[in-house]
Order: structure tokens, then C-alpha cells, then sequence
């Protein structure tokens, strides 16, 4: 009877190992556990223990019991099981494409215009400048927000991406090496400044509605190009003071060029002397500008002034800060239309004799005598006075 159940569970057996048991196990388990957990343990985990559950065996096998009687997964089994998974997913998310290329939507052009504007406004005005390189489209959405703007300061612009300093070797003079005996002379580098200024012109004219133009603490010199800007003749604010090279013939160049300007800054310009004062007095169609700043600047004496006050009387607003007279009685004897001057800081400044007659004016006179710590006289003959 022994003898024939033993060969009975012998056949029994015999007929359920015919099948592979690696056929059996998932080949997910296969590709993880394959080379470092036996098959028959494998697969008795995957049935037994967690139900034909993947997910359950993977964690079983990483962290339950049987994980302190195997060895560690290897990294390069894990690696190239993860590499395998992500160009399966790529293979098939490039056929999706390839398949749906045709019902793929353009976003930006089915997006409102005044939505993408709003969206760009939140970029600086140099990223608009970049956003006219793409296309057509963005070129006509960048030069609608630079429409907008009506005031801006070229400074940074022209030291960034106009001014260059380059060194350059001094060159010997001829037969120098023969007279040094045949030892080589060693020459020096010389520091050479260039600004360039059509490109500083070119990202002017990206401003069609420019009213106000500031290029402040510059080494400009190139100040005729300023004939080039394309909407010159509605520029009413100019702001160059600091300018390190602006010359009394510049000035001329400047009136010339914006006929419209109501405000000049010439402030702390050291080269600007009574000659400069003269040739804006010369210019006869710069009868709109009104306020002019000219503080700290030396060269400029009382007599530019009497001259300016006296045969310009358009201009209403007068800043000169820094002078070092102590009697400018008489450089406004002639400057009733003032309505606002500024004399601070004059440290030399005594005696002062203002007398205008503003009673024909619905404004008075705004006055600025601030840090003047040695007036002594002050006499004061306008009817309308704003302290």
C-alpha cells in the first residue's frame, strides 16, 4: 500500500514540474529578482505569500522576512531596469506624436493678442528688444509695449553694449630698434576708448514714442548722430548731464537736433562754458524750451547767465546750483519771466537783489537759496513770492 501511494504522489509530481516554472513568474520579477533569488522561492512568494500581487512581492522580497536571507539587489540591475522602462515610455510617446502631430493645437497663435501683450509686459525692456529676433508676431507685440513707453535713461544700454576699452601696443618709432643697438624695446599698452554709437542710435529708435531721452555719465562723444533718431522732433525732455566730452559746439548740435525740446540738463558737464550759453541763445527755434539745468558748472560765469536771462525769455525754470559768486544781483535784473530759480549751495553767495514785476503772472516765484551760509543781503521787490 506504501509502495503504491509513493508511486502514485511520484507521477503526481513528475506531471506538475512538465511546465517551466520561470513561465510562471511575471517578468518584471523575472528582470529584478531573477539573478539573485531562486526560482522556486520566487515564485512561492508571488503565489503563497502575496496572492499573484507584483507590487506585493517586490516589497515583500525588498523588506519583509526573506530579505535577511538574500543578498542586495544589484544597482546595475535596478539601472537598467529603470533604462529599459524610459525608452519604452519615450518609444511610445514619440508614436503618439508621430500619430496625433496633425491634431496638435499652435497656442500661441490661437492666444488673444492683448493677453500675450499682457503677459510680455512683465519682461524688461531688453527682453522685448530680444523678442523682435523671433518672428513676425512677436516682433509687432515687442514694438507695441516699447510704444508705450515715453521716458527712459540710455545710460546703462550704452555702457553695457555701446562702450568698449581695448588695449593696443604702442608702436616703436621707425629705426628705434637700430638706434637701441638691436635690443628689443618693450612698449606699453595703451588703454583706447570707442563708443559705438550707431548701435546706441539703433536701440534708440526702437522707442517710436519716445519723449524723454536721458543718457547721463556718459564718455559720449559722437553727439551729431543724434540727427539720426528717427522720432527726434518729438523729444521734449533731454537729460546729459555728467557728460564727459560735451563741448560748447555740441550744444548747437544738440538745438539742432531736437527743435521741440522743453527741458535741457547740463548738469555737472565741466567743459560748458558762456560760449555754450550763446549758441543756445543763436538758435532761434528753440523758442519751447523752458527749463534748463545747469548746475556745478564752473566755466559758466555771471555774464552767460545775464546773457541767457536777458535775450531768452521763454525760459521760465532756472537751476544753478554750485556757483561760486557772492553778487548775482545782476544777473537777473532782466529775468522777470522767471518762475522758479535755484541758487543752493553757493557757499560765495553774499548779496542777492531780485526785482520783478510779476503781477501780470498768476504764478509767483518758487526760490531755492538753500546752503547758502554766507548771504548776508537779501533784497526782495516781487509782488507774487513763494518761500
Amino acid at each position: 500500500m506504501a509502495e503504491t501511494s509513493k508511486l502514485f504522489w511520484g507521477k503526481f509530481k513528475k506531471s506538475k514540474i512538465d511546465t517551466p516554472i520561470e513561465d510562471k513568474i511575471p517578468s518584471r520579477l523575472l528582470e529584478i529578482f531573477g539573478t539573485s533569488v531562486d526560482s522556486t522561492l520566487l515564485y512561492s512568494v508571488y503565489d503563497l505569500h502575496c496572492n499573484r500581487s507584483v507590487t506585493d512581492t517586490i516589497e515583500y522580497l525588498s523588506k519583509g522576512e526573506s530579505s535577511r536571507d538574500r543578498e542586495e539587489v544589484p544597482i546595475e540591475v535596478i539601472i537598467e531596469s529603470l533604462r529599459c522602462n524610459e525608452l519604452s515610455a519615450a518609444h511610445q510617446t514619440t508614436n503618439n506624436n508621430h500619430n496625433h502631430n496633425s491634431m496638435a493645437r499652435n497656442y500661441f497663435a490661437n492666444t488673444p493678442t492683448h493677453v500675450l501683450r499682457h503677459i510680455f509686459s512683465f519682461n524688461d525692456v531688453s527682453a522685448w528688444g530680444t523678442l523682435t529676433c523671433v518672428n513676425r508676431e512677436c516682433r509687432l507685440l515687442a514694438k507695441a509695449l516699447l510704444s508705450a513707453i515715453t521716458a527712459y535713461d540710455f545710460s546703462f544700454y550704452y555702457h553695457r553694449y555701446c562702450y568698449h576699452t581695448t588695449s593696443k601696443k604702442q608702436q616703436p618709432p621707425p629705426h628705434a630698434h637700430a638706434r637701441a643697438g638691436g635690443r628689443r624695446l618693450y612698449t606699453s599698452n595703451l588703454r583706447i576708448a570707442a563708443d559705438d554709437a550707431l548701435k546706441l542710435i539703433s536701440h534708440v529708435n526702437a522707442f517710436p514714442y519716445l519723449h524723454s531721452l536721458s543718457l547721463r555719465s556718459t564718455s559720449f562723444s559722437k553727439w551729431y548722430i543724434f540727427d539720426s533718431i528717427l522720432n527726434k522732433r518729438n523729444v521734449t525732455h533731454l537729460n546729459v548731464s555728467s557728460s564727459l566730452n560735451l563741448c560748447d559746439d555740441d550744444i548747437s548740435t544738440i538745438m539742432e537736433a531736437f527743435p521741440a525740446l522743453q527741458s535741457l540738463d547740463l548738469s555737472n558737464c565741466i567743459d560748458i562754458t558762456d560760449l555754450g550759453m550763446t549758441h543756445i541763445i543763436e538758435y532761434e527755434r528753440c523758442d519751447a524750451l523752458h527749463s534748463i539745468y545747469l548746475n556745478h558748472t564752473p566755466l559758466i560765469t555771471k555774464n552767460g547767465i545775464k546773457q541767457l536771462m536777458a535775450y531768452k525769455k521763454h525760459i521760465t525754470r532756472l537751476e544753478w546750483k554750485g556757483s561760486k559768486y557772492g553778487n548775482l544781483s545782476a544777473c537777473f535784473a532782466d529775468a522777470k519771466h522767471l518762475t522758479y530759480l535755484n541758487l543752493a549751495s553757493n557757499p560765495q553767495l553774499q548779496h542777492l537783489a531780485l526785482q520783478w514785476d510779476n503781477s501780470k503772472s498768476t504764478q509767483g516765484l518758487e526760490l531755492n537759496l538753500s546752503n547758502c551760509s554766507r548771504l548776508t543781503s537779501l533784497d526782495l521787490k516781487i509782488t507774487h513770492l513763494e518761500w
